[in-house]
Parts: C-alpha cells; sequence; structure tokens
C-alpha cells in the first residue's frame, strides 16, 4: 500500500510525480469512479467551476467584443449581471442534483443545463472559426466547457442519470 493515496490498489505512477498529495488522490478517485454505475459526484461539481470560468473570460472581453463591432446588445454592466446569474444558477443546480438524487428533476436540469453549455462551447468554437479571430470565451470552451460537459455527459448517459425512463412497465407485448 502506497502510503498518502485513497485507492492502493492502483499504481502511483500512472500519474506525475510533481502532482500534490490531494491532486493525486483525487485524479485516482475520478480514475477509480470511471468504472462504477454512478455518475461521480465529486465531478459534478466541475459544472459550476468551468461554468464561471467561462462567464468570467466572457465578462472580461465581451462588451468590448461587441463595441468594436457596433454591437449594441448588453452595456457590460447588465452581462455581467446575466453571467453571475448564470453561475449562481449553475451552482443551485449542481447542488439539487447532488441532493436530490439521480432521476430527479436537479439531476435532469443538470444534464439539461450540461447540454447547454456543451452547445454554448460549439457556438464559440464555431463563431471563432467564421470570424477567423478570437471570439470571446473561445479559450475556455474550447479547453474546459467542451471536454468536461462532453465528459459529465457520457457519464450521465451511461448511468441514465437524469433520465426520464420510458421504459415500459408492464408485461403487455
Amino acid at each position: 500500500m502506497n502510503s498518502g493515496t485513497l485507492y492502493p490498489d492502483l499504481p502511483m505512477t500512472l500519474l506525475p510525480a510533481n502532482l500534490s498529495t490531494i491532486t493525486r488522490n483525487w485524479l485516482y478517485s475520478e480514475i477509480m469512479e470511471l468504472g462504477s454505475s454512478e455518475p461521480g459526484l465529486r465531478a459534478q461539481w466541475l459544472f459550476p467551476v468551468i461554468v464561471c470560468l467561462h462567464n468570467l473570460e466572457e465578462a472580461i472581453w465581451l462588451p468590448l467584443f461587441w463595441q468594436r463591432r457596433g454591437w449594441h446588445v448588453l452595456t457590460s454592466g447588465e452581462f455581467r449581471v446575466v453571467a453571475a446569474a448564470i453561475a449562481a444558477l449553475a451552482v443551485l443546480v449542481t447542488y439539487r442534483s447532488t441532493c436530490d438524487g439521480p432521476n430527479s428533476l436537479g439531476a435532469r436540469l443538470f444534464v439539461a443545463f450540461c447540454l447547454l453549455m456543451l452547445l454554448n462551447a460549439v457556438w464559440h468554437l464555431a463563431a471563432s472559426i467564421y470570424l477567423k479571430a478570437y471570439a470571446p470565451g473561445v479559450v475556455t470552451a474550447g479547453f474546459l466547457v467542451f471536454p468536461v460537459t462532453s465528459y459529465l455527459l457520457v457519464r450521465a448517459w451511461r448511468s441514465r442519470y437524469g433520465s426520464c425512463n420510458f421504459r415500459r412497465t408492464d408485461k403487455r407485448k
């Protein structure tokens, strides 16, 4: 057994040695959780973190982006209020989904919110390609939102997390 690890059956050599013990233990727990049938509750908390980081990138650069193009959609203050509200909603939905269980309304809202953020990431990537320039939000969309929401949605799909469960319950054919 390796000291300082939560999962002694997983070799310590799988992850770089320069990671802190806490980081290594968290990564080990996520790796070990990949084979379980339940979606990772700890992994779900990555969602509000990436939403906050993505909204921060947009709040910094999007108002100036709009102004340079002559688009007057929202003022920077209005956009920052909306971005903060979306981040707060991400925290609330994640909290409800982890507390209420896999087939709850909170879980369904969590899956729907993940899907919306995945579509938002695709939008940012497409906008950046179309404009042939930096589109505010594309960095976090490409490096955080797309991979994390894809991971969470695949985990949810495999475990039927947040599903409406439309299977027939009667025995008739």
